[in-house]
C-alpha cells in the first residue's frame, strides 16, 4: 500500500485521540459521499482533502473511502462486519 499513508497511521496511532481522529475522517467522508458538498466543519478542509494531503491517496471520494477502509483495517483500527 501506500508508505506516506502507512506512516501517518502508525504516526496517529502514538496519540491517545489518533484513532479517533482517523474515525472522524472517515465517516466524514461517508457524509461528504452521500451528500455532496458537505463538510465537517465550515472552517476545516473537506475529509477527501485531507486524505489527498496528508494521506496521498488519489481518487474520487468512493475509492478515496475504500482505499481508507481497507488502511485502517489493515492497521486494526477498524474491524471488518
Amino acid at each position: 500500500m501506500n508508505t506516506i499513508a502507512t506512516q501517518q497511521i502508525e504516526y496517529h496511532k502514538t496519540f491517545a485521540t489518533g484513532g479517533i481522529r482517523l474515525l472522524t475522517i472517515l465517516h466524514g467522508l461517508k457524509l461528504e459521499i452521500k451528500i455532496p458538498g458537505m463538510r465537517l466543519t465550515a472552517k476545516a478542509p473537506k475529509c477527501s482533502t485531507i486524505l489527498r494531503k496528508e494521506f496521498g491517496l488519489s481518487g474520487k471520494p468512493p475509492k478515496l473511502l475504500a482505499q481508507f477502509e481497507a488502511l485502517l483495517i489493515e492497521h486494526g483500527i477498524l474491524k471488518t462486519n
